[in-house]
């Protein structure tokens, strides 16, 4: 049987908000310090100061409220592309493309640094796989559209294979840099530089 993933409630008052909100937030902290596995809601309830009864009005088990944390994930990044759509990228060159790309993911990738274990656990938690589909496709559908804004590619299909590889290697190599201690500005010149070798190939392919 399928856990339920839906808040119990959807809040309506002011208060019931910044609960729910605190709730996200004391989750979000205790990743960063226990990780997805040893993620409790006793934990998440004693983080925020409330009954795991309370907690239970809002979310009814901890697979719910990562499911709340991943959707406020997808919907950031997804934005992050929306707003890099919404230019005009026809005359953009790829090099110039690859640093405003990167520089708008490792901004939000180390804002949401306290989310990395989650974004992790999104391609492997079988309770976020329908989640992670439903962003893939969004993803894939958006990054595309900015490929052929950038003529690297005009056939569909090949932009969406593309896409898929390009934001594997964005994201997993953004990972490995905002969870790096120190951060190597060698490292984030070698993530635009793997960047701008796989567009520029597509773009000669093409």
């Amino acid at each position: 049987m399928s856990k339920k993933l839906s808040p119990r409630n959807v809040p309506v008052q002011q208060r019931a908000h910044r609960q729910r909100d605190k709730i996200l937030k004391a989750t979000s902290e205790l990743l960063e310090t226990v990780g997805v596995d040893e993620l409790t809601t006793i934990r998440v309830a004693e983080a925020v100061g409330i009954s795991v009864g309370t907690l239970y009005h809002y979310f009814p088990n901890k697979h719910a409220i990562l499911h709340s944390l991943a959707e406020n994930w997808i919907e950031t990044v997804l934005q992050g592309l929306e707003d890099i759509g919404q230019r005009d990228l026809s005359n953009v060159a790829i090099k110039d493309f690859v640093v405003l790309i990167t520089g708008v993911f490792e901004d939000l990738f180390i804002k949401h640094s306290p989310l990395l274990p989650l974004i992790n656990a999104i391609n492997t938690l079988p309770e976020l796989n329908s989640l992670k589909v439903e962003f893939k496709q969004q993803l894939i559908k958006a990054l595309a559209e900015i490929f052929k804004d950038l003529n690297i590619c005009t056939s569909t299909l090949e932009s969406e294979r593309l896409s898929s590889v390009y934001w594997q290697l964005l994201q997993g190599l953004l990972l490995l840099y905002v969870d790096a201690d120190p951060k190597s500005d060698k490292t984030l010149s070698d993530i635009k530089y793997l960047q701008y070798s796989l567009l520029e190939r597509a773009k000669s392919d093409f």
